[in-house]
């Protein structure tokens, strides 16, 4: 099964400001104490912060994960970092970026087809500063050097913002600007090529972002973003791929009678096989905005669903910013949504059967976002009804950020609980951003956080990685260079 992990992408998070203004106001080693690491981090000089922006997990305790960490110099740069067998190394910068970056490099997305098979990509900046998109394969658990994306050099701020591999050697990625698309056939990756018919859709325009790139088979994958139609307008598109051939973009069905306010985006896409894909996203539309998904057979998508049940949680703005599906029919969506005292909260809906549910409240979540102001980041389902979200919330009104995880078991959401063990390494800003589910009970999340004094990146502030077994969130730890 090919698990999809959904993140929460730069753009994505530019498109959910313009929608829902009011609403938005490994590794380590467990011997190894918190403060023993982050001393040796400040004596090396050589890593201040780090961040995993994505980890992807094909079977219970083998994942790969990447992101980026900041050194002395303020310089950021890419790294990977793999568990195997239930253990994780240390985290190693991408092999090769170095040779072609003396600048910032980042990790924005990692998918694995396969143990030990794995592709990471991103962006790098070259002499002159100039941006380039990369990537980076894993092979039988060794990551060989990075490249450049064949066809991407003329483009204007390529980079990698999401992966998507179903199998060992079979993988897609989607990136910009403009937006592109890149395949990998048995582990050779071919030419970027411009998605077809965005350049119609947008008049030429040059804001459109790929957010997200999910494949049910080699060959047969979705994709989805947001794009400019006209000045400040902004709508949805998703774009379909069957038999290795990319079809034209369209604006998402029915979008255009709920979108009436003109700011719209596709953020997440999963396909759970090679003829369905799920995706999601949100709109601005008169009096509020709201959270749609929309659902494609064979390439074909149909009409975009109003996700319910806001109403009753007394929300005006929605947006779904994570989807996972485990199957056909059986998926799931998390986000936020805004009520009427300007809290922002978060929910969870679920696709049973192929029908989508109301939108609740995720449990537990009121006596630990007291301050009004939290997010679920990604989705990941193991199986029907076994899934895991994490995000952040707020303890209190002082600008403290906590990380939290809620898992569901057998179609039933648990209460959502701090990340355990961050209590004693953090002061108050931490949070997760991506998860992974291998199994129906073994997920893996990661993130960031904040020891004293927690002004990142004024002072060192590590990842940590989290694992979930037989249904019990273990303790986090600290990743380690």
């Amino acid at each position: 099964m090919n698990v999809r992990i959904q993140t929460v992408p730069r753009s994505v998070m530019i498109v959910a400001t313009a929608i829902t203004a009011a609403m938005t106001a490994g590794v380590a080693v467990v011997a190894a104490p918190a403060a023993a690491a982050l001393a040796a981090a400040r004596a090396r000089g050589t890593t201040r912060t780090a961040t995993i922006t994505s980890i992807s997990c094909p079977s219970a305790g083998n994942c790969a994960a990447g992101g980026f960490y900041t050194d002395s110099s303020e310089t950021e740069h890419a790294f990977v970092v793999t568990e195997r067998t239930g253990r994780w190394g240390n985290a190693i910068a991408v092999p090769g970026v170095a040779a072609l970056s003396p600048h910032n490099s980042h990790v924005n997305s990692v998918s694995c087809g396969a143990a030990g098979n794995c592709v990471a990509g991103g962006y790098y900046q070259d002499t002159s500063f100039r941006q380039h998109a990369f990537l980076v394969n894993e092979r039988n658990g060794r990551w060989r050097r990075a490249f450049q994306v064949r066809g991407t050099s003329a483009l204007v701020f390529p980079q990698i913002d999401s992966l998507s591999c179903s199998s060992a050697g079979d993988c897609s990625a989607a990136g910009g600007r403009p937006a592109f698309v890149v395949s990998e056939r048995r582990g050779r990756w071919g030419r970027a090529i411009v998605v077809p018919g965005l350049a119609e859709l947008t008049k030429l325009k040059p804001f459109v972002f790929m957010n997200s790139i999910s494949c049910g088979s080699a060959g047969d994958c979705a994709a989805g973003g947001t794009y400019s139609p006209a000045s400040l307008r902004r709508s949805a598109f998703v774009v379909s791929e069957q038999s290795g051939r990319w079809r034209e973009a369209i604006r998402v069905p029915g979008i255009v009678t709920l979108n009436t306010s003109g700011q719209a985006a596709v953020n997440s896409v999963s396909c759970p096989s090679p003829s369905e894909c799920v995706a999601g996203g949100d709109y601005l539309g008169t009096p509020g905005s709201g959270a749609f998904v929309v659902s494609a057979r064979n390439g074909r998508w149909g009409r975009a669903i109003v996700i319910r049940g806001f109403a009753a949680l007394g929300a005006h703005a929605a947006s779904i910013r994570a989807l996972s599906c485990a199957s056909p029919g059986n998926c799931v969506a998390g986000g936020s949504y805004l009520v009427k005292t300007g809290a922002q909260l978060v929910f969870v809906v679920s696709d049973r059967n192929g029908h989508w549910g109301r939108a609740i409240k995720v449990p537990g979540i009121a006596t630990l976002n007291l301050g009004g102001m939290a997010a679920v980041t990604s989705v990941s389902c193991g199986s029907p009804g076994n899934c895991a979200a994490g995000g952040y919330y707020a303890p209190d009104t002082g600008g403290s950020q906590l990380a939290f995880v809620v898992s569901e078991r057998n179609g039933r959401w648990r209460k959502a609980l701090e990340v355990p063990g961050l209590a004693a390494l953090h002061t108050g800003q931490d949070k997760v951003n991506s998860v992974s589910c291998a199994s129906a009970s073994t997920c893996t999340a990661g993130g960031e956080y904040s020891p004293p004094p927690f002004e990142c990146p004024l002072s060192t502030c590590p990842a940590f990685v989290v694992g979930e077994r037989d249904g019990q969130w273990g303790k986090a730890f600290v990743i380690r260079f």
